[in-house]
């Protein structure tokens, strides 16, 4: 919710078809010229938090669009929890520095990125419209609820 998904919603089918998810990475760029973060309302597990954000990630599964590119070096998808990464990111400069920690590793280190975990349930709202996309798609705008549903689905995956 927040910065990435407006650059997935307004990234056009054509740019993505010519250029792949470099298409993603120019819009982006292009939200980020005068963004203003968002102030965001997060509840996980019952616990409220307060952030002032470009963006906020729900994830179990550790890699964002690239194999190389994981939101924190341990999530997993079969740990039985949700990660959320609030990301308080405010230029673009702020965005690479988050991409070469992301790829060498060294995400909880970051300044610009705060992480919760949540066993059961994550709520996050918005001070206004913002929009909200899961994987790849726009679901809405303003607030998301998740709740973690245990051994819902079955995945087959080789050993670390």
């Amino acid at each position: 919710m927040g910065v990435s998904a407006q650059a997935m919603l307004e990234t056009k089918r054509k740019a993505k078809r010519r250029v792949g998810r470099l298409a993603y990475v120019w819009s982006g760029i292009k939200k980020l010229v005068g963004f203003q973060p968002h102030q965001f309302t997060l509840q996980v597990d019952g616990l409220t938090h307060h952030f002032h954000a470009s963006e906020v990630v729900i994830a179990n599964s550790a890699i964002i669009g690239l194999s190389s590119l994981r939101i924190a070096p341990d999530v997993r998808f079969d740990d039985s929890r949700f990660n959320v990464c609030v990301v308080r990111a405010r230029t673009a400069w702020d965005y690479v520095k988050i991409a070469w920690d992301m790829l060498l590793g060294r995400q909880k280190r970051n300044p610009h990125l705060h992480f919760l975990e949540a066993e059961e349930r994550v709520h996050i709202a918005a001070n206004h419209a913002a929009p909200i996309q899961a994987d790849g798609e726009f679901i809405g705008r303003e607030s998301v609820s998740v709740s973690f549903v245990p051994q819902a689905v079955q995945i087959i995956a080789p050993p670390d």
